[in-house]
């Protein structure tokens, strides 16, 4: 996924998450909190050298941009 289109606003499908995932950059772990298959919308955005970090509208935490898929950019979002 190109994570430039991941912006504020952007639809995203988590797709489950593992250890090495939730450690790299000190992410919050989604277990418990997420659902597989479910689409969240990008609240903010985090890019580091070598990892994206989300916020999700409605969740606390921020979570590892690998763990999800690109739904819809937010101009998609905004043309339906």
């Amino acid at each position: 996924m190109d994570w430039r289109q991941a912006e504020v606003g952007a639809m995203v499908v988590f797709d489950g998450s593992s250890r090495e995932q939730v450690q790299w950059g000190s992410n919050d772990d989604p277990d418990g909190i997420l659902t597989v298959g479910d689409a969240y919308e990008v609240e903010e955005r985090d890019v580091h050298s070598w990892h994206t970090k989300l916020k999700l509208k409605g969740v606390e935490g921020w979570f590892n941009s690998a763990s999800f898929s690109l739904l819809t950019t937010p101009k998609e979002k905004t043309d339906e």
